[in-house]
């Protein structure tokens, strides 16, 4: 269940991709501001507070790529998973054919199953 969920939360990044870049940033100085607001807080001056908190915080740079590889679509793996499922369904004829059978056959029943509700709810009224 959570591999689908992870699946959608992917795609919503990937449609809403520029939003998503801009929380970040926002998250990110955020986070930076709120480490030098303690930092001077404790008694450091406001220069050294901002640079010991980017010390602290690390290369945005390197943590945006880091954040993106695991929130963003890597069409490349998409591309070669996709590959490696057709020369397995290929590779694999009784296989595939077994499988889209029992697959069409699930979805005859269900969509006869939801028709024979809707008409038997649809009476009943």
């Amino acid at each position: 269940m959570k591999s689908i969920v992870r699946f959608f939360h992917k795609v919503a990044v990937l449609i809403r991709r520029e939003r998503f870049r801009s929380d970040l940033d926002e998250e990110m100085a955020f986070h930076r501001e709120q480490t030098e607001q303690a930092l001077r807080n404790n008694g450091m001056t406001p220069d050294r507070a901002r640079h010991a908190a980017g010390r602290q915080f690390g290369n945005t740079t390197r943590l945006k790529e880091r954040t993106r590889e695991i929130v963003e679509f890597r069409f490349e793996t998409v591309l070669q998973d996709f590959h490696y499922a057709l020369r397995q369904l290929r590779r694999n004829p009784g296989f595939t054919s077994t499988a889209v059978c029992m697959l069409a056959l699930g979805m005859c029943a269900s969509v006869a199953m939801f028709v024979c509700f809707t008409v038997a709810s649809s009476t009943c009224l």
